[in-house]
């Protein structure tokens, strides 16, 4: 007896289509945001990356997720906070 994939259907295979096409790192950080909005550093420590690594992959995946809908950013330059899109917490670090 043969197993089948499940099959999605609108949002849920546009989603499940957008997880497949994310990074290692962005799938990381995907895991790490969550409703608090917190610093790219945070996030950073939180997707367990290495300390020794910049920030700008992290930043970059931030920024990724952000445009695929995934995560949502307050704050400008230096003061920029992430957390997980469509959380509703809009309490600040």
């Amino acid at each position: 007896m043969a197993m089948h994939a499940q099959i999605l259907d609108g949002p849920e295979a546009e989603a499940d289509a957008s997880l497949r096409c994310l990074s290692d790192i962005e799938q990381a950080v995907l895991r790490a945001l969550d409703g608090e909005f917190v610093s790219a550093t945070v996030v950073r420590w939180r997707a367990k990356l290495p300390t020794t690594q910049r920030v700008g992959p992290t930043l970059a995946a931030c920024t990724k997720l952000e445009q695929l809908g995934l995560a949502e950013c307050i704050g400008v330059g230096l003061a920029r906070r992430w957390a997980r899109a469509g959380s509703g917490d809009f309490v600040s670090a």
